[in-house]
Parts: structure tokens; C-alpha cells; sequence
């Protein structure tokens, strides 16, 4: 065999691997360490084990995570050989580049993988030998960043055939910083059509009245030359000089037609008649042939949104509203009033103070209450344990199902320590769910969160269970508009 041949191959392998070591990996980097098990053995000549011997070696290598489930391994080996074909221990030393295939994310308590590279090995006395491994193993998470790994590889010899196997036994740890969380990135959108009549506002003469592309986005109802925005008579022709109005007094009452509020009524008051002559016209009077003092013309308190109702007896004084609601509007007509409706442009239930119910399976219900006592964090911190994500993510599948909710995440702790600090850490808390939300594909719009503490007990913080039972993140879903 060509003996520059399996040089070249461990010169790209490392090559390929380390072009790689950019990935965006919270604490991608790791050392590890392993107790060696190998199994030398020869053939004879009809290919049969003939002899094995069994010798030790220690490991140290360095770890590079590439992505959620490609690693890098360089790991550095030095023990005993005891070669089967003569009595004497030899010592080796060497280095290998192998990839290792995870089946699941780093985050997972057991993670079976595959692994295989390319190393070399300086035996004592027999001297370089290049070598092919290939094998299995498993990683046991034991902590945020720590995994007991066991592996088991055939190492093909290249130069020297002495091919063998070999089993570790070791401990991974990954090192570095917590990497900076990152801001959410708002995104302006310049490309506007606020009026949506498919005129983009920048070309849009009339932005904020749908239009036509004839007139540049805007319209002209009478035609005479004057945009409808502008024009006081939008349905009459008129001339520019009165604003789209015509220059004409129907009624001979010396005020011109568009600014008459009765054109064909004779009067003096704006042009309109005023029979009683209480400053208020006929028009607006409901008592037209009485004198009165308030708003409607007739005796009695004012009527300051002109709704019927006195201001004394309104509760909406200034919005015009039915006396059914007690003057107060009820835009959506769900038959709460706007001024007690959460909800006044969609129809709800009084029930959910005006919004519309939210509608949630039984199991979507159950799920979001295990959440609040399952849900957990390492002890101190605001860091997730690994059994909380199964549980997150099916959280993240309900709020995906329903874009119309919000889901509130609030974050609460018991009252031992200072309250300033417990205030801080609920609220991270409730954050990094939010953050584990949004990575799982959660729509951050459809989010909340927000910490309260000590604040809000729901048992006594006298006792171990009372304190267990207040320290919690809870998930509520309610119908806002966005």
C-alpha cells in the first residue's frame, strides 16, 4: 500500500473537521478523559483468532460540538501493548481525529452515537502505524455540561496489522461561558398600504383613503378636478376657490350651500331656523317650540355627547351610547359596554370580560396545569432542567395550534432570601421559558412573561411543602387582541 496514502487522509480529515469549528454552539468546546480497555489479538493463516492479550491505556482528549449532532474528538492515548506474538510490553502513544454521530441534541440524558476517523500510533520498537476506528457509544448526561461516556471501537491497522479492539470507559465536560442571550431583532417594514388599495403609501397621494391608480390612490366622486379628501362637497361640483363646493344659497338665506347645515331650510343660526330661539337649532332640538338650557334644547342638565342621556346620568358622558347601557357604545354588540369590554372590537362573553372564550381540549388543559409544578430549574439558578423540555414542547405545540391566544408565562418563588432578588429571578425564570418557547418555533407575538416574585403565594411559606408548592412558573391562555 501506498504509505503516503493514509497521511493524506488524516491530514483532510482534521482539515474538514476544523473548517468546521465556527458553529454557533452554547459551549461548544469540551475536554474529556477515559480509562482504556485493549483487546490485542492476531490471525492465523486461515484468517482465526489464534491469541489475544489484554492490556490498558489512559485518554485525554478535546471535544468540538459542530451542530446539534455532529462532534469532534482529538483525543490523545498513551498505555501498554502487550503484543500476543511475543512476551514483551511495549508502550505506544498516539492521536486520533474521529467524528461522532449523536442521535439526539446534547441535551438528551442518553444519546447513543456512531463514531469513526482516522488516527496514528508510535508502538515502541515496532514504530508508526496508522490506524482506521470506527465504532459505538453512548453519552450519560450527569449535569448542565457533564456526560459519562462508554465506547467501543475496531481499530483497523493500516501499516503494522495489529488490528484490535478497544473499550473506554471516561467523562466529558463542556467548558466556556454562557453565550449572551441576543435581542429580538425588529423588523420595519417600509413597503406600507395603510388604505389597501394596492397603492404602495409612498406613491399614494391619498394614503389613508382607498383610491384608484388613475388619481394616484385617491378619488374624485364629482369629478370636478377636487381629490374627495379635500373636497367639501365630495357628490356636488363646485370650483376650487370653495373647496369643491358650488357657489350657491338655496334657501336665500345669505350663507352659500356648503357651508348651510339646512341649504334648503331659511335661517339664521348656521343656517338653520331656530323657532324658539334658544341657540339651538331646529334640527338639533327636541324641543323645538320650547326654550331650553341644555344640549337637546329643552330644560334641564347638559348632554354633552348628545346621547339623550344627562351627563349626571351617563355613564359614558362624552362617547354617545344608548340608554340601554347607560350611554356608554357597544362597538362589537356582545352586550358589554365599551368601557367594561377587554375586547370592544370583537364579540365576547361577559364571563371572559368581554373577549371571546378560550377553547382548549381536555388534554391541552391538563397539560398546561402539570406544567406549573413540573416545569423546574437547577437549584438557585434560572437554568431549565432537562426534564422540563419534553413538557415545554408540548406547550409549544398547543400555542402553535392556537395563534388567536396569548399564553402569559408568569414566574413566581417562594419568600426565603431577599425579595429584590427573588423579583429577579421569577422574571428570569418566566424568560427563559419564553426563550425555550420561541426556539421551539413559537411566535414571540403570541407571548408574555413576566415575574411576580414572592408576591403571590398560593400556600403557606411556612412550611418546606408550602414553599415547593409557591416556587413555580404558571401558563395561562387568554384571548387578547394583538
Amino acid at each position: 500500500m501506498n504509505n503516503r496514502l493514509p497521511k493524506i487522509l488524516f491530514v483532510l480529515t482534521l482539515f474538514f473537521s476544523f473548517c468546521s469549528l465556527q458553529a454557533q454552539i452554547e459551549r461548544p468546546n469540551g475536554i474529556s478523559t477515559k480509562v482504556l480497555f485493549i483487546d490485542n489479538y492476531t490471525l492465523d493463516e486461515n484468517r482465526n483468532l489464534a491469541d489475544f492479550k489484554l492490556s490498558n491505556g489512559i485518554e485525554f482528549g478535546y471535544t468540538r460540538q459542530l451542530s446539534k449532532f455532529l462532534v469532534l474528538g482529538v483525543p490523545f492515548k498513551a498505555g501498554l501493548y502487550n503484543s500476543p506474538t511475543d512476551d514483551n510490553n511495549k508502550t505506544f502513544f498516539g492521536v486520533d481525529g474521529v467524528l461522532k454521530a449523536r442521535y439526539f441534541k446534547k441535551s438528551q440524558l442518553f444519546n447513543p452515537y456512531i463514531m469513526a476517523g482516522l488516527g496514528g500510533r508510535y508502538i515502541n520498537s515496532d514504530g508508526l502505524d496508522f490506524q482506521i476506528p470506527a465504532g459505538v457509544g453512548v453519552d450519560i448526561k450527569i449535569g448542565p455540561w457533564g456526560y459519562i461516556s462508554i465506547q467501543g471501537e475496531y481499530r483497523k491497522s493500516i501499516q503494522l496489522e495489529t488490528d484490535n479492539i478497544e473499550y473506554g470507559v471516561g467523562y466529558t465536560a463542556y467548558l466556556g461561558k454562557k453565550k449572551a442571550e441576543e435581542k429580538p431583532v425588529e423588523i420595519e417594514f417600509t413597503i406600507e398600504d395603510r388604505d389597501e388599495d394596492g397603492i404602495v403609501d409612498s406613491l399614494d397621494l391619498c394614503p389613508d383613503m382607498a383610491g384608484i391608480d388613475s388619481l394616484q390612490g385617491c378619488l374624485d366622486t364629482d369629478g370636478d378636478g377636487i381629490f374627495d379628501h379635500e373636497d367639501l362637497c365630495v357628490e356636488v361640483k363646485g370650483i376650487e376657490a370653495l373647496k369643491g363646493c358650488p357657489a350657491t344659497d338655496t334657501d336665500g338665506d345669505g350663507m352659500l350651500d356648503f357651508e348651510d347645515e339646512c341649504p334648503d331650510l331659511y335661517g339664521i343660526l348656521k343656517g338653520c331656523p331656530d323657532t324658539d330661539k334658544d341657540g339651538v337649532s331646529d334640527k338639533d332640538d327636541k324641543c323645538p317650540n320650547t326654550k331650553g338650557f341644555n344640549a337637546f334644547g329643552c330644560p334641564g342638565g347638559n348632554d354633552s355627547d348628545g346621547d339623550g342621556l344627562v351627563d349626571s346620568e351617563d355613564r359614558c358622558p362624552y362617547l354617545k351610547g344608548p340608554s340601554l347601557y347607560l350611554g356608554c357604545p357597544d362597538t362589537d354588540n356582545d352586550g358589554i359596554n365599551d368601557g367594561e369590554d377587554r375586547c370592544p372590537s370583537v364579540a365576547g362573553s361577559a364571563r371572559n370580560l368581554g373577549c371571546p372564550e378560550v377553547v382548549l381540549s381536555n388534554e391541552e388543559r391538563n397539560i398546561l396545569e402539570l406544567a406549573v409544578s413540573n416545569v423546574t430549574f437547577e437549584t438557585g439558578n434560572n437554568e431549565l432542567t432537562f426534564e422540563s423540555f419534553d413538557l415545554l414542547n408540548k406547550v409549544a405545540n398547543i400555542i402553535k395550534r392556537h395563534p388567536e391566544y396569548i399564553l402569559n408565562i408568569d414566574g413566581h418563588t417562594d419568600n426565603v432570601g431577599d425579595s429584590d432578588k427573588n423579583m429577579k429571578l421569577s422574571t428570569e425564570r418566566a424568560k427563559n421559558c419564553y426563550l425555550y418557547l420561541v426556539s421551539e418555533g413559537v411566535n414571540p407575538i403570541n407571548m408574555r412573561y413576566q415575574g411576580f416574585g414572592e408576591t403571590q403565594p398560593i400556600h403557606d411559606n411556612g412550611s418546606s411543602y408550602g414553599r415547593e408548592r409557591n416556587r413555580r412558573v404558571e401558563f395561562n391562555i387568554s384571548y387578547i387582541p394583538k
